[in-house]
């Protein structure tokens, strides 16, 4: 599958429309339809606001391997082994950038996870018994429609 097309899943998975999605990005309808059918793809900073904005990891949407991932680790040591030390700065402020960025989103979840669950919590302390159970059962149904559900989580998200 590629970039594209997971856009395009984890986009209808939400709900959104293409114009929905391009408001969200400030892009047009038309951009979201060329990284859709790979007529272009998009930057990796606009990859990441996708990702941000339709709630889920960059890993969702590019999908690495992990043969693929391995090999880029391999590059990836090779290029730092030959970093100049003005080089190795940089590269370690943009990493500490990256994992700022990676907190806060992560930080941001646990806030919209943590207010959800106390308005869900809130609600089933108003139902009585009947009503809990009911509760259960169609949460467990939700929980069975892929549309509804989140892919699991890996370790680097």
């Amino acid at each position: 599958m590629t970039i594209g097309e997971r856009i395009k899943k984890i986009r209808q998975e939400n709900g959104l429309s293409q114009k929905e999605l391009g408001k969200k990005l400030n892009v047009s309808q038309q951009m979201i339809g060329q990284w859709e059918t790979g007529k272009s793809n998009p930057k990796i900073e606009t990859l990441r606001r996708i990702a941000d904005t339709l709630e889920v990891g960059l890993w969702e949407i590019v999908e690495l391997d992990q043969m693929d991932l391995d090999t880029r680790i391999q590059e990836i040591k090779k290029m730092i082994s030959q970093l100049t030390p003005e080089g190795l700065k940089e590269f370690d402020r943009l990493t500490t950038e990256a994992l700022n960025e990676n907190q806060e989103s992560i930080q941001k979840k646990q806030e919209t996870t943590a207010v959800q669950s106390k308005e869900m919590l809130r609600a089933y302390s108003r139902l009585n018994n009947a009503g809990r159970k009911e509760a259960v059962k169609r949460i467990n149904e939700l929980a069975e429609i892929p549309r509804y559900t989140k892919p699991p989580e890996h370790p680097w998200e």
